[in-house]
């Protein structure tokens, strides 16, 4: 058992870096899975009116639905979609919802080393979550995460007609993220937070860029 657990926190930190790193764009795809793509299409012939149909984003073969990518009834193409939504749920709960999870436990179990000064082999194995904040602020990296997650994964669940309510979500997280790191000033390191400050101010003015067109 004592070289299991070493050997687990020395894996640990790999671990915390990987899934940190996979996790956005990992959610990013498990959401796009759930996301629907609407196209019109000119069926005047028939009923005349315009119409739309929606496929699933990350593969415009599949119908949003039971219909064949005609239109009509099709109960292969309703089973495909539901396993498809079945798969999704449960990745949700594995990776945006798992790895937050994750790094809100380890953080509380060590609260109490990070408050007392006092590193423990758990809060050495962890570093990568907390070493770069001030004490008081040893939380600051789950918040991020939520925040990277709320942009990239979460907010797709919007439907797809109303991306301008995607975007104005995104912006109100955004600026919330300005105003709080300015008013919190969380980081140790002054040109870390100087970094931190800019790349939100870009991506703010990235997001109105794209509000421009709507």
């Amino acid at each position: 058992k004592r070289r299991i657990g070493r050997g687990a926190l020395r894996a640990l930190p790999y671990i915390l870096l990987a899934t940190f790193a996979l996790v956005p764009t990992v959610s990013s795809s498990i959401f796009q899975s759930l996301s629907c793509r609407h196209f019109g299409y000119d069926d005047s012939d028939l009923t005349g009116v315009e119409q739309t149909r929606s496929f699933i984003t990350t593969d415009l073969a599949v119908p949003c639905g039971a219909w064949d990518l005609y239109g009509l009834p099709n109960a292969e193409y309703g089973e495909e979609y539901v396993r498809i939504k079945t798969l999704a749920a449960y990745l949700i709960f594995a990776w945006p919802v798992g790895v937050p999870l994750l790094f809100g436990v380890l953080l509380y179990r060590i609260r109490d080393s990070i408050a007392r000064g006092k590193p423990s082999d758990l809060s050495r194995a962890t570093n990568f979550l907390h070493v770069d904040y001030r004490r008081s602020f040893y939380w600051w990296e789950l918040l991020e995460l939520l925040r990277k997650l709320l942009l990239t994964g979460f907010v797709l669940l919007i439907p797809q007609e109303h991306t301008l309510l995607r975007l104005l979500l995104a912006i109100s997280v955004t600026i919330g993220h300005i105003v709080l790191l300015l008013v919190a000033h969380p980081h140790t390191d002054p040109w870390t937070y100087f970094f931190a400050v800019c790349t939100s101010v870009t991506l703010q003015f990235t997001l109105l860029a794209a509000l421009l067109p709507k």
